[in-house]
C-alpha cells in the first residue's frame, strides 16, 4: 500500500513540474495581449480611475460609477477612546454598536486607511494669530510651528483615519440617489450616536483627497491643496474670455 501511494506522489509531482512551464508561457502571452498582434501593458490596464475603479464621475460628495446607475457615498468615522472609558459605558457602546448594525437594512463597507499626520492647517492658524500674541509667546508658538511643519515633512507620525462606504443603485437618475443616500447616511448618523461615532459625508474634494491618498500612501500633498491654490483659476478666466470674446463679435 505505501509503495502505491508514494508511486502516485511520484507521478503528481512529474505532472506538476511539467504543467509549471505551460503555465508560466500561457499567463505571459495572456499578460501580453494573446495572439492579436496589440500587446497590452499591466501598467496601462489600469492607468485611470475608470479603469481601476470603475468610477465615472464625482459630483456632490457621490461616487458615480460606470454604468450611470451605481452611486456610492463615503462617511468619516470618527469615535471615542474606547479604552478611556468606564467599564459600564463600555458594555454601552457596545450594545448601541451591534444594535446600529443588527438594523442596517443595506450594505456598508468599512474602510481603514493609514493617513500621515497633516499638520499644514495648524501652522497656518498658529501662523496667522501671531500678531495677536506678546513677542515673547509668538517666539514659542513660531518654535511649536516649526516642530509641526519638521513632524509633517518627516512623515515620522501616522494615524488611522476609518471609512463607511454607502452605495445605492438606481435607474432613476442622480437627484434621487443623492436624496437615498443622505437619508441613509442621516440614518446611520442617528444609529451610531448611541455608540460615541460621529460621522462626516465627505465633499468632492475630500472624496478625491481619499482616492489620491489610497494611489499614493507615501505622499502627503492632496489634490484638494493645488484647487485651492488656484490651479484650476486659469482654466476659468479662460473660459470667461472665451465667452465674452463670442459676446462682442456676435453684438
Amino acid at each position: 500500500m505505501s509503495s502505491v501511494i508514494t508511486w502516485f506522489f511520484l507521478v503528481m509531482a512529474a505532472l506538476v513540474s511539467a504543467a509549471i512551464p505551460i503555465y508560466l508561457w500561457w499567463q505571459k502571452k495572456t499578460a501580453s495581449g494573446g495572439s492579436s498582434g496589440n500587446p497590452v501593458s499591466a501598467k496601462n490596464k489600469a492607468s485611470d480611475l475608470k479603469s481601476l475603479w470603475e468610477i465615472q464621475e464625482i459630483k456632490n460628495g457621490v461616487i458615480i460609477l460606470s454604468g450611470g446607475c451605481r452611486y456610492r457615498m463615503i462617511l468619516r468615522l470618527a469615535a471615542a477612546d474606547f479604552y478611556l472609558m468606564g467599564k459600564n459605558e463600555q458594555t454601552l457602546v457596545e450594545d448601541s454598536l451591534a444594535a446600529a448594525l443588527l438594523g442596517l437594512t443595506f450594505p456598508v463597507q468599512f474602510l481603514t486607511v493609514s493617513e500621515v499626520v497633516d499638520t499644514r492647517r495648524a501652522v497656518r492658524k498658529v501662523k496667522e494669530n501671531l500678531h495677536r500674541l506678546a513677542p515673547a509667546i509668538a517666539e514659542c508658538a513660531l518654535n511649536y510651528a516649526a516642530y509641526l511643519e519638521n513632524l509633517s515633512r518627516g512623515k515620522t507620525a501616522a494615524t488611522t483615519a476609518a471609512y463607511m462606504v454607502i452605495p445605492y443603485d438606481t435607474v432613476q437618475g442622480f437627484d434621487h440617489a443623492l436624496n437615498e443616500l443622505e437619508a441613509r447616511a442621516m440614518s446611520l448618523a442617528g444609529a451610531l450616536q448611541g455608540a460615541r461615532i460621529k460621522t462626516e459625508i465627505l465633499t468632492t474634494p475630500a472624496v478625491v483627497d481619499l482616492l489620491h491618498h489610497l494611489l499614493n500612501r507615501s505622499r502627503a500633498w492632496r489634490p484638494s491643496d493645488a484647487d485651492a491654490a488656484g490651479a484650476m483659476e486659469l482654466y476659468h478666466v479662460a473660459e470667461r474670455s472665451a465667452v465674452d470674446d463670442i459676446l462682442e463679435k456676435a453684438v
